[in-house]
């Protein structure tokens, strides 16, 4: 999507005091000092996010980031990339149908990430490889119709995982395999 200059400076709007994101019905902001930013259940309804790697310029000690309840339908593979303090990532109730394989590179410390109820019908083999430190993994609500193998080695951390309400054929122990 390709937005003239101004629309675009109108809806992400950047200074020395952080950045605001502004939807159809409202605005969310954060300075370079936030730990949360929080663009959901403000009937804003967001339908883009800013380009990749602005949410961590602008603001980099962010914890805590929802975009919940907006009418997101893609994400730039970079998206969150440079958000390296972010231990809580929601997604929940847009109306995303797929996922980067790199979208959540670099989340390191991320500790819950919500992405249920959206329009999922796969995820890749290697979607949350990097996210070693992830304790609640919840994807309820979407199309996802198989797992790959090993789709949750390396989640070692992981003490909750919701899959239920998707489209899943079958299910084999090598899917789950690492998980404790």
């Amino acid at each position: 999507l390709l937005l003239p200059p101004l629309l675009l400076s109108a809806l992400f709007a950047q200074n020395a005091m952080g950045l605001t994101i502004t939807g159809t019905e409202g605005s969310c902001s954060c300075t370079t000092t936030s730990i949360n930013l929080t663009c959901s259940d403000l009937g804003i309804q967001l339908k883009d996010l800013p380009a990749g790697g602005v949410l961590g310029a602008e603001c980099p000690n962010l914890q805590v980031l929802s975009f919940a309840f907006n009418s997101l339908t893609g994400l730039n593979p970079t998206q969150f990339s440079n958000l390296t303090a972010l231990q809580s990532l929601s997604l929940h109730c847009n109306v995303l149908s797929s996922l980067s394989p790199t979208q959540f590179t670099g989340l390191t410390r991320l500790v819950t990430l919500i992405v249920g109820t959206n329009w999922l019908t796969s995820l890749s083999p290697t979607q949350f490889s990097e996210l070693t430190a992830l304790q609640e993994l919840i994807l309820p609500f979407n199309h996802v119709t198989s797992l790959s193998p090993n789709q949750f080695s390396g989640l070692t951390a992981l003490r909750l995982l919701y899959l239920h309400d998707n489209d899943l054929r079958s299910l084999s122990p090598t899917q789950f395999s690492g998980l404790t």
